[in-house]
């Protein structure tokens, strides 16, 4: 993230070549394409009163849900990997100080995955929110704004891994889409082509998150043969270094 990979590329005054990043591409896919991140707090106000007399008050509570059932209407779930839709995740929910009042303030947190349509995708969709919600006298901050990763296909450390791919194990690495993210963007912000892709697994971070030992292997075996062809290859008249280190605060 931000304090992890961004960090390193702000400080540090080369780039590497390539990076081979195994968090995404799960089963031999090759990551072409990661949704952005946008994170909202919305904060909601409405009108304080007695618990037993509702109609006095205005319940931000109340506020909060209508307008996260706008933002459904707009934005409904997307139902497969595929669905390369907006998604919107209610997250956090916060409100009420007593069981006997109407809420004045409640806050949530929304977690928005986005295609990367346009360079300004992720702004653009910040300002669509805020006009939708403004009506409900509900503010939306924005917590975090990620890009999308695309990977350039042109890239050569792309048709060197597919090489050495069809020789280890017979075929291409499949391209695929995810809706997650990850540091590839950072890393593609950079100037640095990321290949993403996995060994056979599934379930992760759950109780029963597995991974196919055999394709391990066979992962490992992809990396070092990739190693060693692009070391192999023609080599630059001068290494790829960066003269200032790059800032990705965002």
């Amino acid at each position: 993230g931000i304090d992890g990979v961004a960090h390193v590329l702000g400080q540090i005054p080369w780039r590497p070549e390539v990076v081979i990043l195994p968090d995404g591409g799960a089963n031999m896919q090759l990551v072409t394409e990661q949704k952005g991140v946008l994170r909202l707090r919305l904060e909601a106000f409405g009108t304080a009163a007695h618990g037993s007399r509702p109609w006095k008050g205005d319940s931000a509570i109340d506020r909060l849900y209508r307008g996260y059932q706008k933002l459904m209407r707009a934005y409904p779930h997307p139902v497969a990997e595929d669905d390369w839709r907006v998604s919107v995740n209610l997250s956090e929910l916060h409100g009420g100080l007593t069981p006997n009042s109407v809420p004045w303030r409640a806050e949530a947190t929304l977690d928005i995955r986005y295609p990367q349509t346009t360079p300004t995708a992720g702004v653009d969709l910040l300002r669509a929110i805020q006009r939708r919600l403004a009506p409900l006298n509900i503010q939306a901050h924005s917590q975090k704004v990620v890009a999308g990763f695309v990977l350039d296909m042109t890239t050569p450390a792309v048709d060197c891994l597919q090489t050495v791919s069809r020789h280890i194990r017979r075929a291409d690495l499949t391209p695929s889409r995810e809706c997650g993210s990850s540091d590839a963007h950072y890393l593609a912000q950079a100037g640095v082509p990321v290949l993403m892709f996995q060994p056979d697994c599934d379930e992760w971070h759950g109780e029963n998150e597995w991974i196919n030992l055999e394709s391990l292997a066979t992962f490992r075996s992809m990396c070092l043969a990739f190693a060693r062809s692009w070391m192999s290859r023609p080599r630059a008249a001068a290494p790829l270094v960066a003269k200032e280190p790059l800032s990705l605060a965002q």
